[in-house]
């Protein structure tokens, strides 16, 4: 009995470190496809902006 609730225990952490290391994976590819769409819209932004605009008087 002791062993098994020694290894579920272990389980338990396994999977916690898994799914901390899963989500963290994803939330930095957001992170980083944010900043993209920000250094490309600070650098485009006004063109961008005229762009979208021009059809609205």
């Amino acid at each position: 009995m002791d062993s098994r609730k020694k290894t579920g225990r272990a389980g338990i952490s396994g999977q916690a470190a898994t799914e901390f290391s899963l989500v963290l994976v994803m939330f930095l590819m957001v992170a980083v496809v944010l900043l993209l769409l920000l250094s490309a819209f600070t650098g485009y932004g006004w063109r961008i902006l005229s762009l979208v605009g021009l059809d609205y008087p």
